[in-house]
């Protein structure tokens, strides 16, 4: 659901956080109804389907974009939703107007990284920007994370703040910063449905909202 905010802002998508946490012993919950239609209000549809011999998400839309997140588990897909803003995949791949983005999530001495990488080269090679989640709440959800990256005028080495709103169901990202180059990235809000899928994503310069047409339930 975030490829048409990307369209509109191409680079906001190396600043979406990857909200993981470490799996858990036991989900829980058994189920997850997630999304297999959705369309957006500008008309976009996207079909979505997983794959449990794989672990994978794979999703494509009217425009011919498409997003593939890798899990080690079809656990790890159900909890998932468990919490507002959890997310547990290890990697993602976004491929959009010829630019593809890669996600990994890792977890180095207790800490949990989360690099966002363009592998398309259409802004350079090996351009990337590193999170360094440095606190958590009460069930391993980041509020806080160290900003670098080595695309030097958009927001090197800021502070990024993660809140949850469970009685709206809105996950809210801010920097700390106040520079202009920042205020695209910033002040983005995506609201979910009760079942965990995007129903709107919003930032300081557009709204796009979203219908879920079909679902399908994965249970464990």
């Amino acid at each position: 659901m975030i490829f048409e905010l990307k369209k509109l802002s191409i680079l906001s998508g190396l600043f979406l956080i990857a909200c993981s946490s470490e799996s858990p012993i036991e989900p829980v919950d058994t189920c997850r109804n997630y999304a297999t239609s959705y369309t957006s209000d500008t008309g976009i549809t996207t079909t979505c389907t997983f794959d449990r011999n794989t672990f994978l998400l794979s999703c494509s839309d009217d425009s011919s974009n498409t997003m593939t997140k890798q899990y080690s588990g079809t656990e790890e897909f159900v909890f998932e939703v468990s919490a507002l803003g959890r997310e547990t995949y290890l990697s993602r791949l976004e491929e959009f107007n010829g630019l593809s983005l890669l996600t990994t999530n890792s977890f180095e001495n207790g800490q949990h990284r989360s690099k966002h990488m363009d592998v398309s080269s259409l802004y350079g090679f090996g351009r990337f920007v590193l999170y360094q989640h440095d606190t958590y709440d009460s069930i391993q959800r980041p509020t806080s994370s160290y900003v670098t990256t080595n695309i030097s005028h958009y927001c090197a080495e800021q502070i990024l703040t993660m809140e949850y709103s469970e009685q709206d169901k809105i996950l809210r990202t801010r920097f700390e910063s106040e520079e202009s180059s920042c205020q695209v990235f910033n002040d983005l809000d995506i609201t979910f449905d009760v079942h965990g899928n995007i129903v709107r994503e919003s930032n300081l310069n557009i709204t796009i909202d979203y219908v879920v047409n079909e679902t399908e339930s994965i249970c464990i």
